[in-house]
């Protein structure tokens, strides 16, 4: 026993500390501002994947491989198999005979590794008798040694999910909008297919744990459908141009490539205006920094389509551009209408010499006294 004397100082008070030495180690806890070690993995990772597909995956535990590297599992495709009891069979004879769904092959990646390979078509989904629906199915992982016994090692979850799905046609709408984002859509499902198992109704499996993709960014507020076969959202900011939308659930991810049309266009603060001018108005889009220094920067009220030669518009002088995303303009004064609010640089479009507009004509801002 150690006896460490320790002072307050603000106090001039002796406390005594006494801490236990041994042989072996000194524990210290972890400090307010120290990471703890990450936890190994265990079991199956991951523990879940989509039905039907060919998959890896790895199981962590112990007694793999031996000291120095021997596989103490059997190998081949009878050396994991996946049961859909409750309970694995003793033995890698008795799984045939039972019918276990020999995996794809092991390999023994260390002594508390394994990786499994699972053939595509090999593992189906289960079917709700109620609802008609394909639904996710609980499979046990069952791990054989190499002896000439060929016991049982282990066992362990392994789950699968219906794949989430599209329609083949009008899958998205609306299929465009503004790059400032901000737009509500909704997305169908895939009503019309051929289901495994073949008594299945077919639904588009959205849940609300999927996560939903835009462009490679994520859609905010997304709803799904009681019945799973619909959802909304809302469009992330992105830049022009066409984008893939993306469905990641349980059951894997399906893609709907260039279904999506990114566009220059803005939208207008406030949107109605008076004819004596004088409002300040905020347009909001994408890219305005790119083109702050541009020489024919401006933005018009256009009555009809924009033609920088015969059809320019009305100015709306241009106090600053705020951000990228914001330019504050004066309304100009204009007769009771409806106008296409425009912005442009100094692109020249390549039919004609004249500056062309750098968003669509969407949005429209209207004078009148209301």
């Amino acid at each position: 026993m150690v006896t460490l004397t320790a002072f307050a100082p603000s106090k001039l008070a002796r406390t005594l500390l006494v801490v236990s030495l041994t042989a072996s180690a000194l524990l210290v806890s972890s400090g307010p501002g120290e990471a703890a070690a990450p936890k190994a993995p265990t079991g199956v990772v991951p523990a879940s994947g989509p039905a039907r597909a060919a998959q890896m995956i790895s199981l962590y535990g112990k007694g793999f491989a031996t000291d120095t590297g021997n596989p103490l599992v059997d190998v081949t495709a009878h050396g994991a198999s996946f049961a859909t009891t409750k309970t694995c069979a003793a033995d890698a004879t008795a799984a045939t005979t039972a019918s276990q769904i020999d995996s794809g092959g092991v390999t023994v990646a260390s002594a508390t590794r394994l990786i499994i390979s699972i053939a595509a078509a090999s593992l189906d989904d289960g079917l709700d008798a109620k609802s008609g629906l394909e639904t996710k199915k609980d499979y046990l992982l069952c791990i054989y040694s190499n002896n000439t016994d060929a016991k049982l090692v282990t066992s362990n979850k392994f789950s699968v999910f219906p794949a989430p799905t599209l329609a083949a046609t009008n899958i998205m709408s609306p299929v465009s909008g503004p790059s400032v984002g901000g737009q509500a859509i909704t997305v169908a499902a895939d009503t019309s297919g051929t289901s495994t198992p073949a008594s299945a109704t077919k639904s588009g499996y959205y849940s609300s744990k999927m996560t939903v993709t835009l462009g490679g960014m994520p859609v905010a507020a997304v709803k799904v459908a009681k019945d799973g076969n619909s959802f909304t959202g809302v469009t992330p900011a992105l830049p022009a141009g066409p984008a893939d939308l993306v469905v990641t659930a349980d059951g894997g991810s399906v893609t709907a490539v260039a279904v999506y049309t990114v566009v220059n266009a803005v939208t207008v603060l406030p949107s109605i205006v008076p004819p004596a001018g004088g409002t300040i108005v905020s347009i909001r889009g994408q890219g305005f920094n790119s083109i702050k220094t541009a020489t024919n920067l401006g933005v018009a009220f256009v009555a009809g389509v924009y033609d920088q030669g015969t059809n320019p518009g009305t100015a709306c002088p241009i106090l600053s551009v705020i951000s990228d995303k914001e330019i504050l303009c004066t309304s100009p004064i204009l007769a009771p209408s409806s106008y296409n609010v425009v912005v442009t640089d100094d692109t020249t479009s390549s039919s004609s010499a004249t500056f062309t507009s750098v968003v669509s004509s969407g949005s429209t801002i209207t004078v009148g006294t209301f």
